[in-house]
């Protein structure tokens, strides 16, 4: 089906079972990664969320370190590491331990994050979150090198030489990533010179728009890079659509309604944050999919049905220009054998219509 047959496949990895404890959870989400590695996923990516019940996994590459050693060959992503809560030394420290530790590729997804309690929670000012992000990743980047270095920036100043302890493992495969959810956020990943990744979540036309718009700016600026552009698929496969849209309608809501608890706790909690507006706009209209009865239309525009709709869904992704793709069977409150089926008919029925490119066991 797929004419680039090197499309690179991951999965998502993360706690969502319903009325499981937390140690569980996690214990799930370790059983899951080895089951990515045994059936030849190229990656397990892990989110970071807090303080709800939406995916709650507030450090990925802690998880990262711990999967490094039951699967060294995985490669390990983050989807995404929210740059602006953290202090940017401490997380290129981190990075470096990692790639210490795995001998599979690390693709480091970035963003600023949306959820205006976790920036509270943080004592983080939202109104900083772009400048701060961008800020963040020049200063990791400087320090991965592995040179000593100095930085003077607005919320940052080394103005004495700091060099990174641990440095990069030698050979080490790190790939950044650029999060984005919007055209303008897209130029801005392009001035960082970063590869983009995105979600099935937005409609095909905002994803071209997205696409166009990072391609044109990294034209002019040539930022271009090589680098594969990445977008998560929500998934679900079984044996008839009918069957798969029905397991849809009824866990979907479910997730949408977490979402929506973690996302806007309050009424317009973005108010007065300018480069925040276009959330408001979108999580209004996500708002109603906590409903089963507008569900419908969103299902059917996902990768959800038989492992031939599926192929058919992803093969439309890429060829709007993501050639790696990530299998999304993780959402609030779905439970680990729905994942675990997805995983599996995944890798075996629907992979050889896309690429040649998984991993061998």
């Amino acid at each position: 089906m797929s004419k680039n047959r090197k499309v690179r496949i991951g999965a998502t990895a993360a706690p969502t079972s319903p009325d499981k404890s937390d140690h569980d959870l996690y214990r799930e989400v370790i059983d899951d990664c080895l089951l990515i590695d045994e059936l030849g996923f190229d990656s397990a990516w892990f989110v970071e969320h807090a303080f709800s019940d939406y995916l709650p996994h507030p450090s990925p590459l802690i998880t990262m370190s711990h999967i490094a050693a039951l699967a060294p060959e995985l490669g390990l992503a983050t989807a995404v590491l929210v740059l602006p809560w953290h202090n940017p030394l401490r997380v290129a420290g981190e990075i470096a331990m990692v790639s210490a530790l795995t001998r599979g590729p690390m693709m480091i997804g970035i963003g600023r994050g949306t959820a205006k309690s976790e920036y509270d929670h943080y004592n983080v000012d939202m109104r900083t979150a772009r400048a701060r992000m961008n800020e963040s990743y020049k200063i990791i980047e400087l320090a991965l090198r592995g040179e000593p270095f100095t930085y003077a920036g607005e919320f940052y100043d080394h103005s004495r030489p700091v060099r990174l302890r641990p440095a990069v493992r030698p050979g080490s495969d790190i790939q950044f990533y650029g999060a984005i959810g919007s055209p303008g956020g897209a130029e801005n990943v392009a001035e960082l010179g970063l590869p983009l990744l995105c979600q099935s979540q937005f409609p095909d036309k905002l994803l071209t728009k997205i696409s166009d718009s990072w391609a044109s700016r990294a034209e002019t600026l040539g930022t271009k890079t090589s680098a594969p552009n990445v977008i998560q698929v929500r998934t679900l496969i079984k044996d008839t659509d009918e069957e798969a849209f029905a397991v849809a309608k009824h866990l979907y809501p479910k997730g949408f309604e977490a979402q929506h608890a973690h996302y806007v706790p309050d009424a317009n909690p973005w108010e007065g944050i300018d480069e925040y507006q276009s959330f408001e706009r979108a999580f209004a209209g996500l708002e109603k999919l906590k409903d089963p009865a507008n569900i419908m239309p969103f299902v059917e525009s996902q990768a959800v049905g038989t492992p031939a709709r599926v192929a058919k869904r992803l093969q439309e992704y890429i060829d709007l220009g993501f050639d790696y793709v990530v299998v999304h069977a993780t959402f609030p409150d779905f439970p680990q054998q729905e994942r675990r089926e997805t995983y599996t008919r995944f890798a075996k029925e629907v992979a050889p219509m896309l690429t040649d490119n998984m991993r061998a066991r």
